[in-house]
This record gives C-alpha cells, structure tokens and sequence, in this order.
C-alpha cells in the first residue's frame, strides 16, 4: 500500500514539475485556432494543472491557461473580444494542445451603436408590467414586492453571442419591499436581462436575478401573517404604477380592497369569452344540446357580492333565445328565458379567470313568438353551434 501511495505521489510530481508549454508555443497555438480572426493575444494569470480525463484520485492528466483575445476589426468597424482557456493533455513528459474553450459569458461585439439605457430599461418595465407568467415565475422578488421603489441600469449593454443572433446582456438593479418572515425587507436586487437583436431593434427574451441582493433595510410588522396579507405584485390586479412609490410606505396599492377591480363591461367580456366560444364551456351552462336550439346568449351584470384581494363573486342575469320546433304540428316558436348565474373570478398571475358558476334559479320564460313555419329555417341558421369551437 505505501508503495502504491507512493507512485501515485511521483507520477503527480513529474506532472508537477513537468515543463509548461512556453509562451510562444501557447500564442502560436490559440492563433492556429482561428487565425483569420484573431488578431492579438495575451495571457491571464498562470498555468493551472486539473482533471480533464483522469480520475480525481489519480494525478492530474491536464493544464489550461487563460488568454484574452481581440478579434479582427471588420469594415463597419466593428471587432470581437473573447476570454478563453488553452487546454493541454499530458502525452508522455510533455504537453500537447488539446482544444480552446471560449468562456461563453465573456465574449464580446465592440463598435456597434446601441440604443441609450432607457431603451434598455424600457424592455424590462414594459415585460413587468405585462406579469409575464415566466418571468414572475423565475424571479420570486418581483412576483412577491409588495412594492418598488427604482429600476437602474448602471453599467452599459454587452453584445454578446455569434454571427446574426446578438444577445445584449445588462443588469437592472431593482430596489422593491419583499416579506420575509414578520418583517418587511427593502432591498436592491440585480436581474440579468437578455434582449435579442432584431434589425436596429431588440426584443426581451429572458431575465434572471444574479444573486440575492443587498438588504437596504427593514421593518418589523409584528407577525408573518401580517406580512403575507400585504398585497404582491404579481397576485394583485393592480399595475406597476400602483406598486412603485417614491419613498417607502405600507398603504395597500390600488385593487387590494375592492379598488382597482375589473369593471362591469371587463368581466361581462370574460364571461363571453369563457362561455360563448368553447363548445365545452357553453354545454356546462345549457347542455349539451343546447347549442344546437340556441340563438343568443346575452350576460346583464345584477350584482357584486363578495370582493377580497384576487377574488370577486358577481351575480348575472342571463338572457338567453332558444327555439321549440314541432314538425307533426308544423309548429315553430322562438321562446326568450331568464335566469340568475352566480359566478367566482380569481386572479391568477395579474389576469382574471372565472373559477365556477352556479345557477340561482329555474329559467323564468319572458316572451314566447310564434314563427311562420316557412320561416322557421332562417332561425334554424342562426344557432350558435356554428360559431362555437372545440378547445
């Protein structure tokens, strides 16, 4: 065993100790890599040995050595800077290159004219205040501020990426309120936005936070329940506007109380889309015959019963034209009904959904025509069978 031990420790001097490729040799190497476009090289630190191959308990079988490089200016002026390690393997009691890696984060476009930072900062608010489910869902701080104070972009964009999919990378360090426990912490949080280049334009595309932030300060709110009752931003209708404030305050924003709820025309409007085009959600109303006997639906908001932070209960009257045809009688008769719907909407990542509906009462019939029989298919075409869809 002491022998074994004892190999193993002179094979990791040798590589200790083995010489390092010189500097010429490195530099003519990574230039060999791609020597239309480097145009100088310089080194980074010194060699390090490390693991490519080999297992951890045997010696290290490799060495790699970072170098920064600049790129070739094109004609437009522009030129690329990259940061890379030069890897070598082991061959023998010398080294031999192995491959260049290019640190992915650390590559660069110089010479290309961006738009001003409040461009930049424009793309991230505008996606904010959208409540993009994703980005609410990938950055717990800004789905749960209770409020926010300042969005700075202190540090210009980096392009980054390679031939036409250019990436610019930049931070916005936003400074919002976030429960924690009993207390109510303000602090500075950097995200990390990526906006992808379209023509002169760019678009959002993704943004993470780089770390957890810097504590400003806080307030103790006596107990976590407190704390959690304060309305958040990504489960309260309230906009951005609502939550961003000059100077640190616990008031509740707009729409935690029954302020800021969706007026009458808004949830008629979720109404018609929940149930008047999904041939699944009109049968849960009228059956599943329905459609075909059905000629309008109309929802006449009656009134509000219940409101609370994300939740409202509001009661319909729905008006609704159906047709009873008799073909031995040759009887037609076009029937119009009533009756009152109770429904439940919760909010859901800042967009409203109706959760359940429930019938308060039998259909109350408050005109009956007859139909000339000759007339009766006119009507017949009119079913909303045709405008429903399948989901």
């Amino acid at each position: 065993m002491k022998s074994l031990l004892f190999l193993v420790f002179l094979a990791g001097s040798m590589i200790a100790n083995a010489q390092f490729p010189s500097t010429s040799t490195l530099l003519a190497d990574v230039k060999k890599q791609s020597p239309a476009e480097f145009e100088t090289i310089s080194l980074v630190g010194t060699w390090n040995l490390f693991h490519d191959k080999a297992p951890t308990w045997q010696a290290p079988d490799a060495c790699r050595h970072q170098v920064d490089i600049v790129g070739k200016k094109k004609a437009d002026g522009s030129y690329w800077t990259y940061s890379a390690l030069a890897i070598y393997s082991k061959a023998g009691s010398a080294y031999s290159f192995n491959r260049l890696f290019l640190l992915e984060d650390a590559t660069r476009l110089h010479g290309i004219d961006l738009p001003d930072n409040a461009y930049f900062k424009q793309l991230f608010l505008d996606k904010l205040e959208s409540k993009d489910p994703m980005l609410l869902t990938m950055n717990y701080e800004l789905k749960n501020a209770t409020a926010f104070y300042s969005f700075e972009i202190k540090n210009n964009p980096k392009l980054t990426g390679s031939g036409t999919n250019l990436i610019a990378l930049y931070t916005v360090e936003v400074t919002l309120d976030l429960p924690n426990g009993s207390r109510l912490e303000r602090k500075t949080v950097p995200i990390e936005v990526k906006a992808a280049k379209n023509g002169k334009d760019f678009s959002f595309q993704h943004a993470l936070k780089k770390s957890d932030g810097t504590l400003i300060e806080s307030k103790d709110l006596g107990s976590s329940e407190s704390a959690e009752q304060l309305p958040k931003y990504g489960f309260n209708p309230g906009n951005l506007a609502a939550f961003t404030r000059t100077e640190q305050s616990y008031a509740a924003p707009a729409g935690s109380n029954g302020e800021g709820m969706p007026t009458d025309t808004e949830l008629i409007q979720l109404m018609e889309k929940t149930f008047l085009t999904s041939k699944e959600n009109f049968s849960i109303l009228f059956g599943p015959n329905g459609a075909s006997i059905m000629t309008a639906v109309k929802f006449l908001k009656k009134e509000t019963k219940n409101v609370a932070s994300g939740q409202l209960t509001a009661v319909f009257t729905v008006e609704y034209e159906f047709f009873n045809e008799k073909i031995q009688e040759q009887s037609f008769k076009v029937i119009t009904a009533q009756r009152a719907l109770e429904t439940q909407f919760v909010l859901e990542n800042g967009i409203w959904y109706v959760d359940q509906s429930t019938y308060l009462n039998e259909a109350v019939y408050t005109k009956t025509e007859p139909i000339a029989w000759s007339y009766r298919n006119s009507y017949k075409e009119k079913t909303l069978e045709k405008t429903l869809t399948s989901n």
